[in-house]
């Protein structure tokens, strides 16, 4: 049973920790490589803005 209990608030807090994150703002436009196709899953981070995110399949 204390195992289960473990189990179960790790997840939780996991749960909490993603739903907390959240986003302050928008980041738009599309990742290409230089034959203008897209790179998924590169990242983007502007220091200014602290703001970052992860390119989707289509690189936007």
């Amino acid at each position: 049973m204390k195992k289960y209990s473990l189990i179960i608030h790790l997840l939780f807090l996991t749960v909490a920790q993603i739903a907390l994150a959240g986003t302050d703002g928008t980041i738009r436009g599309r990742i290409t490589n230089v034959d203008q196709s897209p790179l998924p899953g590169a990242q983007v981070y502007i220091p200014e803005l602290e703001q970052g995110a992860i390119a989707d399949f289509d690189g936007n």
